[in-house]
């Protein structure tokens, strides 16, 4: 009789384990030591036998912690494991030996006693392609020590790291610069861990659901931040200082509190230290880090290195970098149409019903936050607060020789003349710009005020900075110790970066609840990367259009935008007027060494966000009791907007660009009746549909709007796709099979939209991507185990794959389900996250298998890897809540070897 090797009684563990020193894997089929029925023979057996198969593109790492799985070492660039592209791998990696951390398992542990810190890949990849790996945490099963820290790297093919992703949060993920061969580098920073890293395409559910949640990954070595800096918010429950926290952890190292905030627990303090005291390098060094490729690299990264450390205390709220900001540049590039004007959105007829003046004489606030305003601009003359602030808290950054104060002019953003941007004086007067006064420009909402915040100075500004901006502009505590006598009912933020930050989303949240709105442009990136704040909750991200109402070429785009606005072109005249199609507002020319009022075109989506907060005050002039979330509402209805692009919301658009009219009709209409009407809007589901490797995939098609709309047409262009009805109802609303033909495609990516029509005019194209060739793999296994589970829920009989997924196991007459998967990290427990699952014959249809006076053969099950969705909040899936039941054997891994 052969013995089993795992239970839970821990003493049984230790026995079990002792007994299988020596023995080498195999598949077998074998009876517990509890089988005797009591008659001193054994119950006959029967052989029940199948194989297991991994779902396609899932590969895993080649050196995992199981002793009986396949190894090979992948722990450099020179023996690094070769993956195919668009791939999901299941991994492990440790920085000391895992000897202890389950009991009874270290004979089992192939790192028992030694690290493997690091796992390196080689892949071909393609520019915008993004990498992402969840790093495993397991903390809900007690008998696991997922506590681990994995940080990222993209090296290309001479070496050279060119990404990369470092923090303490559950995502980190880069975005491959350009196409070519790559080398990814995924290693323990701290602890032991699971992983599962996913190369996607840029448009992929994974990438956008990160974004579309707003799910924290890690800050690259790339991302603009303050070198030597950190924002730190400690626990309430903390007794101590965020300064006393920090002095403790990184000895030695001149910390210095830049902030009012010293204790750091209402909201976050600014602390500064020595990124190249030997206390902080020393953390740089835990790792093999290559080469820096660029001179402020090491300090940067130590930077990193020192904050994480920081983050991982028990009285830390949250430790991240102070991100820089920077106004969005103005595009140059003549590839692509733009112009502004306002009869694009119907302002002047929106000004028949508003100009931005309420009746109960009380202003519209809105507050700009972002260079500071040209104070005397003879075109801004009685449309500014008399209460802004200047929260530059850096003097060298500041460029007016001192730190906060109570006066937010600008000084310029350059120290040569003629060269300064006066960013926040063009955002100002196309919000508020006075109107009527025969001179310079008009505004949208004239009849408003503009609260002017300067937090971008020579250098660009802080994220710090920026919180205390907006904190004041809402009027809550700031570093100021001042509130302004009226609150911004409306903030624009004309500002950005690619890095996200829990602290300014904590700050927006907190805004939002407060019942102010904020507007922020998308970014002039031209593509789909996400900016923050745009990318926030409760933010309403704007993107540009063109005098054509098309997208402009340089408007960041995604599914968190909200809505365009029209954002200028200075390099084209489509409209024939003789004049550049830039968006002209209030600018300043200090060429002779002295300010002086002047005006001039910008174009940017910079330029598109102030639009809708200048509609945004003309509505809220009309009804003032406009919320964040009746906004909201109206937005997603397309009450505000005109429809562009696919019908509905779409990531290049929003929910369509802005019009000024119906904006302000839609305000009198919540004004009197309190309700919002749905117009007609089809959706597709999923969005975007990524067959990949297979030959078919089916969407769903239903009206997420009002009204009672038929299906005209839904057709396709691609040859190779085709759509065809399944299960529809009479209006042609349902469930549609979309299949391709691969017949004399070359390799490569292809895409196509299938275009969708109602009888009302409605329409809506969802997209198809679909690979042809190597970039895509075939699944590859691991050693899996095979569990029976009786009537009663208890794991009796157990099975392990051979090299080729086959297995067999003798078992008593009776009724089981088959549940498989692998155990990489060595905890006796399969099915968990990072690890494969899979069921007979589907895991989410386990069916009985019945085993009586005959073998059972042929049960064939596939594997995937278990990993939760972006917007699970509980890591355990379904199969382990299943599996785990408390008292059972269940989950439990129980290998039996001759």
């Amino acid at each position: 009789m052969s013995a089993r090797r795992w239970f839970i009684n821990p003493i049984t563990l230790s026995l079990i384990a002792v007994a299988l020193q020596g023995c080498g894997s195999g598949s077998s089929a074998i009876t517990s030591s509890d089988d005797d029925d009591g008659s001193g023979t054994e119950p006959e057996t029967h052989a029940v036998s199948g194989t297991v198969s991994a779902a396609s593109n899932t590969l895993v790492d080649s050196d995992i912690n199981d002793i009986y799985a396949d190894y090979s070492s992948n722990n450099s660039l020179a023996t690094a494991q070769a993956i195919t592209n668009l791939v999901t791998v299941q991994g492990f990696v440790t920085k000391s030996g895992t000897r202890g951390r389950i009991s009874g398992a270290a004979s089992l542990e192939r790192f028992a006693d030694s690290a493997d810190q690091e796992d390196y890949y080689a892949a071909s990849l393609q520019a915008g392609q993004t990498i992402v790996v969840h790093v495993v945490d397991d903390s809900s099963n007690p008998n696991a020590l997922y506590n681990g820290d994995v940080d990222i790297q993209l090296i290309d093919d001479t070496g050279n790291s060119v990404a990369s992703s470092i923090s303490t949060s559950t995502y980190e993920s880069m975005t491959v610069p350009t196409s070519g061969d790559y080398y990814i580098r995924v290693y323990a920073y701290d602890g032991t861990s699971k992983y599962v890293m996913s190369i996607t395409t840029s448009s992929s559910s994974v990438a956008n659901r990160l974004a579309a949640t707003n799910t924290t990954t890690g800050t690259a070595i790339s991302d603009d931040f303050v070198s030597n800096q950190m924002l730190i918010q400690m626990k309430p429950t903390s007794l101590l200082s965020a300064s006393n926290l920090v002095s403790n952890k990184l000895t030695n190292s001149g910390i210095k509190t830049l902030s009012t905030s010293t204790m750091g627990k209402q909201r976050p303090a600014l602390l500064s230290f020595d990124a190249s005291a030997s206390s902080v390098l020393a953390l740089a060094t835990t790792t093999s880090q290559l080469p820096a490729e660029s001179g402020n690299y090491q300090q940067k990264f130590a930077t990193l290195m020192a904050i994480k450390q920081v983050a991982e205390q028990d009285d830390v709220l949250l430790a991240e970098p102070n991100y820089l900001r920077t106004a969005f540049a103005t595009p140059n590039d003549r590839r692509y149409n733009e112009q502004w004007n306002y009869s694009a959105i119907d302002l002047p007829l929106a000004w028949e019903l508003s100009t931005g003046e309420r009746s109960d004489g009380t202003d519209v606030v809105v507050a700009v936050v972002d260079t500071g305003v040209f104070l005397s601009h003879s075109d801004l003359s009685g449309q500014l607060t008399s209460d802004g602030y200047d929260f530059i808290s850096s003097s060298s950054n500041a460029n007016d020789g001192d730190g906060i104060d109570n006066n937010p002019d600008d000084p310029g953003d350059n120290t040569t003349a003629g060269l300064s941007s006066w960013h926040g004086t063009h955002v100002a007067g196309t919000i508020a710009a006075s109107t009527n006064n025969n001179l310079g420009v008009a505004g949208i909402a004239w009849a408003a005020k503009i609260m002017p915040v300067r937090v971008l100075g020579l250098q660009g500004g802080t994220s710090y900075d920026i919180l205390q901006g907006m904190y004041y502009a809402a009027g809550l505590s700031n570093d100021s110790g001042t509130v302004p006598d009226q609150p911004a009912d409306i903030i624009n933020l004309s500002l950005g970066g690619t890095s996200r930050s829990q602290a300014e989303q904590n700050a927006i949240t907190a805004i939002h609840d407060a019942g102010v709105i904020i507007v922020a442009a998308s970014g002039n990136d031209g593509n789909s990367t996400v900016n923050y704040p745009a990318g926030y909750t409760d933010v309403i991200a704007v993107g540009a259009t063109d005098a054509a109402d098309n997208i402009a070429y340089y408007s960041s785009y995604g599914s968190h935008l909200d809505l365009a606005a029209p954002g200028g072109d200075t390099n084209r005249d489509l409209n024939n007027d003789g004049y550049q199609d830039g968006i002209l507002s209030t600018l300043v020319n200090d060429s002779s060494g002295t300010r002086r009022s002047s005006y001039g075109y910008y174009n940017g989506t910079s330029m598109a966000a102030p639009h809708v907060a200048g509609v945004i005050a003309l509505m809220k002039a009309v009804y003032p009791e406009l919320t964040p979330d009746n906004l909201d509402s109206l937005i997603a209805s397309g009450s505000i907007s005109d429809d562009l692009g696919d019908s509905g919301h779409d990531n290049d658009f929003g929910y369509g660009r802005i019009n000024a009219l119906k904006a302000v009709n839609a305000a009198l209409e919540l004004a009197t009746t309190g309700t919002v009407v749905l117009p007609v809007l089809l959706q597709t589901s999923p969005s975007l549909m990524s067959i990949g490797s297979t030959d078919s995939a089916r969407f769903t098609l239903t009206n997420a709007g009002g009204g009672e709309p038929a299906i005209t047409s839904v057709s396709a262009t691609a040859s190779w796709l085709s759509v065809t009805p399944e299960t529809i109802d009479a209006q042609g609303f349902g469930s549609y099979l979309v299949s391709v033909t691969r017949t004399d495609l070359a390799d490569g990516y292809y895409s196509d939209k299938i275009t969708i029509t109602s009888n009302t005019g409605n329409s809506v194209t969802l997209s198809v991507n679909m690979t042809v060739g190597t970039i895509t793999g075939d699944g590859e296994l691991t050693i899996q185990y095979v569990l029976f589970m009786d009537s009663n829920g208890d794991v009796v009989e157990e099975a392990v794959t051979n090299s080729d997924g086959s297995f067999t196991a003798s078992v008593t007459a009776g009724d089981y389900v088959l549940y498989v998967g692998s155990d990489i990290d060595v905890d006796y427990v399969i099915c968990t996250d990072g690890e494969t699952c899979g069921a007979y014959p589907t895991l989410n249809n386990p069916e009985t298998v019945t085993v009586s006076d005959s073998p059972v053969s042929g049960l064939a099950m596939t594997v995937s890897i278990q990993t939760p969705t972006v917007t699970d909040t509980d890591t355990t899936s379904s199969a382990s809540a299943l599996l785990q039941r408390s008292g059972s054997l269940a989950r439990q891994r129980s290998l039996t070897l001759p």
